[in-house]
């Protein structure tokens, strides 16, 4: 048993090493995790939400105003800063009833951004990034949009409140403001699925095709909800982790208002 004792106390040594080394790489992360929430804060404390300027028109002939039409256009003082301070920026994101109020980026794939933030630092809460087969600008019948479920409550963490039927009929709307227009969406669908079990389609051959697409999407949904699938209108979808299933996401698709 003598002869024993010296290898219990390295042994004891080795697990105080080991734990202590846990330690620290916990607690190094728990501050990364910090850093990029503060500078998450900071940046939106820093620029003010874009918004869209409406020019009217004039009649040439009658030379009056027409009411409530207008040319979009970007306000320079807005949008400019942000697609200044990142080339990748797409717009601004707003969900109803959530924290959902981020700008948006593309990259030129899907990883990037899961580990970077808007400045493109490492972050472990990543970026709000749109798929990068969208061109943007509503220019796709179908818009996908990303973003990471947190433990603090940030990024996409508030799509899990459209789990509630009664919340997800009372917050419906999501709004998509991009360098040239602003357009709103009205949620249909939302469930959850394995990313090994679903593909989300963004190209179509025809109308037909793509309103059998939003009709078995909602389908998908977890408790009905009343939109006008019209063949004619855009579809938005978010994305963020879920765990009721193995690989599991959250998904949220809404159509044009």
């Amino acid at each position: 048993m003598a002869e024993n004792r010296p290898y219990l106390k390295y042994l004891l040594w080795a697990i105080i090493v080991f734990f202590t080394v846990i330690l620290i790489i916990s607690s190094y992360k728990q501050i990364k995790r910090i850093e990029s929430q503060k500078r998450l804060e900071n940046l939106n404390t820093k620029i003010e939400k874009p918004t869209i300027k409406i020019e009217p028109i004039i009649d040439p002939i009658i030379e009056e105003i027409i009411p409530d039409q207008g040319v979009y256009s970007i306000l320079p003082n807005l949008q400019k800063e942000w697609l200044d301070i990142n080339s990748d920026y797409q717009g601004w994101l707003s969900v109803e009833g959530t924290n959902i109020d981020f700008p948006t980026v593309r990259a030129i794939d899907n990883y990037y951004y899961l580990d970077r933030d808007f400045l493109k630092k490492k972050s472990e809460l990543g970026a709000i990034f749109m798929d990068y087969r969208n061109i943007g600008n509503f220019n796709d019948r179908h818009t996908v949009i990303y973003g990471h479920y947190t433990w603090n409550g940030q990024m996409f963490a508030d799509l899990h409140n459209y789990k509630d039927e009664n919340f997800g009929r009372e917050n419906n709307i999501i709004s998509f403001n991009t360098l040239y227009g602003e357009k709103e969406f009205k949620i249909f669908s939302i469930y959850v699925d394995s990313a090994a079990d679903y593909t989300l389609k963004l190209n179509f051959e025809d109308d037909l095709e793509y309103e059998n697409y939003l009709k078995d999407l909602k389908e998908l949904s977890l408790y009905e909800l009343t939109a006008d699938l019209a063949g004619d209108k855009l579809l938005i979808t978010l994305a963020t982790c879920s765990y009721e299933v193995g690989n599991g996401r959250l998904i949220i698709h809404a159509i044009e208002k």
